[in-house]
C-alpha cells in the first residue's frame, strides 16, 4: 500500500505482523497492535485479533499457520485506531466514540487471551474529546448486560523542544534543547490529572 499521510512511501510489509511478534519476542515486549479504524474495516480488525489470538480451527487460524505460525500469541493490549482527531480519520469525538464501539464490539477474546481495548484519546489536552470518551466507559450495553467496548484512552502528548515548524533536530541538539523537552514532557502530569 501507499502510506499518504507520511512521505506518499510504499509499506511493503517487509516488517509485518509476524516480523512485529517476533522482535516484541525478542526483546521481552508486550505488543501493542493498533487497528485502522480511520479507513480500514471492522472485520479486518475482527480477522487480525482472531489470525493472532485464536487457537483451534478457523479461517484466520489457518492462514497463521500457512504462514509459519502454528500457535496463537498473546497479544492483550489492542487500540482502537490512532489519533482518530487526526490523520485517523479527522473525526469528531462523538463519531469516534461510535466506531470504537462498533469495532470494540467485534474485537473478541479467544481461549485465554483477554483483550485490553484502548480508545484513541484527545490530542494534548482536548478535554472534551476526553470526556466524551470517559462518558462511553461508563454506562454501555443493556443495563442488565454492560458491554466493555474499551477499557482505556490512550493519550497524545508530543514533547519538541521547539514548535511544529520548527521541531529542531532528532539527533543534534544541545543542553537546553534537552531541558526543554524535559520540561514539556512533564505536563504530561497535568494532562492525566484534568
Amino acid at each position: 500500500m501507499v502510506n499518504t499521510h507520511w512521505g506518499n512511501v510504499e509499506e511493503n510489509n517487509h516488517f509485518g505482523t509476524h516480523e512485529f511478534m517476533a522482535l516484541c519476542e525478542l526483546l521481552g515486549a508486550e505488543p501493542y497492535i493498533s487497528g485502522n479504524v480511520g479507513s480500514g474495516t471492522v472485520r479486518e480488525m475482527s480477522d487480525w485479533v482472531e489470525y493472532l489470538t485464536r487457537e483451534g480451527d478457523s479461517p484466520m487460524v489457518r492462514l497463521r499457520k500457512a504462514h509459519g505460525r502454528d500457535e496463537p500469541w498473546r497479544v492483550r493490549f489492542w487500540g482502537l485506531g490512532n489519533e482518530a482527531w487526526g490523520c485517523g480519520g479527522h473525526m469528531t469525538a462523538g463519531q469516534y466514540a461510535h466506531e470504537a464501539r462498533r469495532f470494540g464490539t467485534y474485537c473478541r477474546d479467544h481461549g485465554e487471551n483477554k483483550l485490553y481495548r484502548i480508545a484513541a484519546g484527545a490530542n494534548s489536552d482536548d478535554y472534551a474529546w476526553t470526556e466524551t470518551l470517559m462518558k462511553q466507559l461508563g454506562d454501555l450495553g443493556c443495563a442488565y448486560r454492560p458491554q466493555p467496548f474499551y477499557q482505556a484512552l490512550s493519550l497524545h502528548y508530543y514533547t519538541i523542544p521547539g514548535t511544529w515548524q520548527d521541531k529542531g533536530d532528532a539527533t543534534v541538539f544541545d543542553t537546553g534543547d534537552y531541558y526543554r523537552t524535559l520540561v514539556q514532557a512533564a505536563r504530561i502530569d497535568e494532562l492525566i490529572t484534568r
